[in-house]
């Protein structure tokens, strides 16, 4: 069975998620929809788009990245297990990166409390997997297999 969708019953369906990713996050919309959060934001487009935050990102992945991550080869295999498991963990350490060199109170004026602010690393993390996700899991699969 097909559904089709008007263009305006789209907008509205776009704009009824748009109010409940503002009001409960990214993470509960998604769920809500039985859906991760990449894959929501893969659909419906829920992406960075502040330049400022996406550069920080790729700074840390051009210069900080390798540094970071070739010294501890081996250890990588030992305390990650998966190629996945590492992704997160390099997630975590650019969402760091990204909170600790980025006032994001002063330049977007948002709180730190706010599902505003919680949407902004869900949107880090989506950008960094979009951009850097087979790159990093490669990295874990290149040190661990040798």
């Amino acid at each position: 069975m097909k559904i089709i969708i008007s263009e305006s019953k789209l907008e509205k369906m776009k704009q009824s998620l748009t109010d409940k990713v503002n009001e409960i996050g990214i993470y509960r919309t998604a769920r809500m929809l039985g859906m991760n959060t990449t894959e929501f934001m893969d659909r419906f487009g829920f992406e960075m788009n502040d330049s400022r935050i996406t550069d920080l990102i790729d700074l840390y992945m051009d210069n900080k990245f390798d540094k970071v991550y070739h010294s501890q080869k081996r250890d990588l295999c030992e305390l990650y297990k998966t190629p996945e498991t590492f992704l997160s963990v390099v997630i975590e350490a650019i969402n760091e990166f990204c909170y600790n060199n980025f006032d994001f109170a002063t330049h977007l004026g948002i709180d730190e409390e706010s599902i505003e602010f919680e949407n902004l690393f869900y949107q880090m993390e989506h950008y960094t997997i979009k951009n850097y996700g087979e790159l990093i899991k490669n990295k874990f699969v290149e040190n661990c297999t040798k």
